[in-house]
C-alpha cells in the first residue's frame, strides 16, 4: 500500500524486488547490489539506518487438517516436542523459536530447515515431513491449516539501507516518505 501510494506521487519510480532471507538481503547491502531491505526481526541492525514498519508478523504452526494438532485451537511448545518440524533456517529465527520451546528445546525434532517460502513448507507439510513454524499467511489449502502458538511469537519488520552511503534522489524520497507515514 505504501508502495502504491509512493508510486501514485511519484509514477516515474519503478521498485526492483529481490525477495529472501534476512541474511541474503542484508549480503547484498553489503555489497552494494540493493539500496535497502525488508527485514523481518529477529535481525541485526546496527549496521544500518532503519524505519521500523507497522507491521507484525504472527507466528503459526502449518500443519495437514488430518493432524490431531489441528483439532487444538492454540499450540503450546509441548505440543510439538518429538514431532518432526519444518523451520527457518537462519540462527537468529532458530534461536527464537528455540527459546520459545523453553525447557522442552531438546525434543525438538528438525526434520528441515527452508528460507521461509510457504510454498515450499506447505509442499513438504502436505507430504507428510512434519509440521512447519511459519508466519502467518492466508492458508486456503483443502488439506492444511494454521494454528497460533501459545505464548504468541510476533516478528516486526524494518526497513534498512546502508549507514554512510550516499543515496539516489528517489530512495532518499522513498525514506522521507516512509518516515512521514
Amino acid at each position: 500500500e505504501m508502495i502504491a501510494a509512493f508510486q501514485e506521487k511519484y509514477p516515474e519510480v519503478v521498485f526492483h524486488m529481490y525477495t529472501a532471507i534476512a541474511d541474503d538481503v542484508t549480503e547484498r547491502l553489503e555489497n552494494g547490489v540493493l539500496d535497502m531491505g525488508l527485514l523481518l526481526e529477529p535481525v541485526e541492525i546496527s549496521r544500518y539506518h532503519f524505519v521500523r514498519m507497522p507491521l507484525e508478523e504472527k507466528w503459526q504452526v502449518l500443519m495437514r487438517k488430518d493432524c490431531p494438532l489441528a483439532e487444538k485451537e492454540k499450540i503450546c511448545p509441548s505440543d510439538l516436542a518429538g514431532l518432526p518440524l519444518i523451520i527457518a533456517r537462519r540462527q537468529s529465527v532458530r534461536n527464537l523459536l528455540e527459546n520459545w520451546f523453553g525447557n522442552v528445546a531438546e525434543g525438538m525434532q528438525i526434520a528441515s530447515t527452508c528460507n521461509l517460502s510457504h510454498i515450499y513448507q506447505s509442499i513438504m507439510v502436505e507430504s507428510g515431513i512434519g509440521v512447519a513454524l511459519v508466519m502467518d499467511f492466508s492458508c486456503n489449502d483443502q488439506t492444511l491449516c494454521l494454528r497460533p502458538l501459545e505464548p504468541e511469537i510476533v516478528s516486526g519488520c524494518v526497513l534498512v539501507w546502508k549507514k554512510n552511503q550516499v543515496l539516489p534522489l528517489a530512495l532518499t524520497r522513498f525514506i522521507d516518505y516512509m518516515k512521514a507515514s
